[in-house]
């Protein structure tokens, strides 16, 4: 740190209702569990909306302070949405979390979530706390999938009937890193989008890209080990996808995709890990169940032993940013296929470190993917053992470099140091 020899407190905001599940929540544990072992912060987690609490908990683990907050009865969670049950819910919140915060020196509020806009503002100016925020995607992209060229027009334009929901999400994002004394996007192009469209000061906006430890994957299994733990046959081929059930991840494709190559290499299966709405994708999947195993949400522990017996790993994302599914991946020495969308664009390299398909926008301008593109990209890796074995090695050297937790934490421990009080 360069400011001074005086320890920081960082309070990491955490919704264990949302951020605990999706990839945020694996951001946070990559990133907390390297600056465990710094001598310049206290780590205070500030955590939210739980469902596995009955009353408010204080504690310390592993080095960390935590304060558990229960999700309330009537099952209300944060949504950064500017309604009066929001506010005084966000105000509850930080009245049952001051005490504990109070009196803290040097506090900086790293939040990974619009949701946590309201309570940022108020703890921000009762504890004249600096705020970190890390924008890990737009909110827009929930609503209209189309590119950021297309949407910049939008907003520029002004044309709120667009996609009123929309609108309002970019509004909201738009508050929050305003109000951040540090932007930290997880892609350059998300930071141009930022300055460029959103009108967000250049020299408070960086970009740290994800990273994850390699030690942190290991399972003690080897493959055969793994399939066997999982009773998959040692002729298949195995397709793996990790992450959401919803329509931007592009899964739907994936099942389409996923007829012709059975085609062509009928031992193939593929294996869908995550949660969510279920229906489109079996009725996609109706003549061919036998041959894709959903897996639901699974302990961390299972997901690491199936990177194991995975042949090959897709993601055929609407719309990416850094993803730590994807990096995790690649750590685990599987070829890739990805869409060549916004961050995933960035952090692969066609033909390098992975083989990308094209994306298309349709007459209203909403991006589209062509299950046949995909379906020939899989069919040639799971057949092409030299190209699968080059990309897998280069994928994991890239990730190494650019993609590690140490380096990341390093990047945000220099960052914190830069803020002045």
């Amino acid at each position: 740190m360069r400011n001074s020899t005086e320890r920081i407190t960082l309070v990491t905001l955490f919704c264990t209702a949302r951020t605990g599940h999706f990839g945020m929540g694996a951001f946070v544990e990559n990133l907390i569990g390297e600056l465990q072992t710094s001598n310049e912060l206290n780590l205070f987690r500030l955590s939210m909306d739980c469902d596995h609490v009955d009353e408010v908990r204080h504690s310390f683990e592993g080095g960390e302070e935590w304060l558990e907050i229960p999700r309330p009865e009537n099952k209300l969670f944060l949504t950064g949405e500017d309604f009066v049950v929001q506010h005084v819910y966000a105000q509850r919140i930080v009245e049952i979390a001051f005490p504990f915060l109070d009196g803290k020196q040097r506090i900086v509020l790293l939040c990974n979530t619009v949701v946590h806009l309201e309570i940022c503002r108020l703890l921000k100016d009762m504890l004249s706390a600096k705020l970190v925020y890390v924008h890990h995607n737009f909110s827009w992209k929930s609503y209209v999938s189309t590119t950021y060229e297309n949407y910049n027009a939008v907003w520029v334009s002004g044309n709120r009937g667009y996609h009123p929901l929309a609108f309002q999400a970019t509004i909201y994002q738009q508050e929050i890193a305003r109000l951040a004394d540090k932007v930290v996007t997880v892609t350059k192009q998300a930071a141009d989008f930022l300055v460029n469209t959103l009108s967000i000061e250049a020299e408070k906006v960086i970009t740290i890209y994800n990273g994850v430890s390699i030690d942190s994957l290991k399972t003690g299994l080897n493959v055969l080990e793994a399939r066997s733990k999982f009773h998959i046959d040692h002729k298949e081929k195995i397709i793996l996808f990790s992450g959401r059930l919803v329509k931007e991840k592009g899964v739907h494709y994936l099942v389409q995709a996923f007829h012709s190559v059975l085609k062509d290499l009928p031992d193939a299966r593929l294996l869908i890990i995550g949660n969510g709405d279920y229906r489109e994708y079996l009725k996609a999947a109706s003549n061919i169940w036998t041959k894709i195993t959903f897996t639901g949400e699974l302990p961390r522990s299972e997901v690491l032993a199936l990177y194991q017996v995975a042949n090959l790993g897709v993601m055929p994302s609407l719309q990416e940013q850094c993803s730590i599914s994807a990096i995790e991946m690649r750590l685990s020495n599987i070829p890739m296929v990805v869409s060549a969308v916004e961050g995933m664009d960035e952090v692969f390299v066609d033909d390098e470190d992975a083989l990308k398909i094209n994306y298309y926008l349709d007459e209203n301008k909403m991006i589209y993917l062509l299950p046949e593109e995909l379906s020939q990209k899989i069919i040639l890796l799971l057949t092409n053992e030299s190209l699968a074995r080059r990309l897998s090695e280069n994928g994991k050297k890239k990730a190494l470099i650019d993609f590690d937790s140490r380096r990341m934490a390093d990047r945000y421990l220099e960052m914190f140091g830069s803020l002045n009080w």
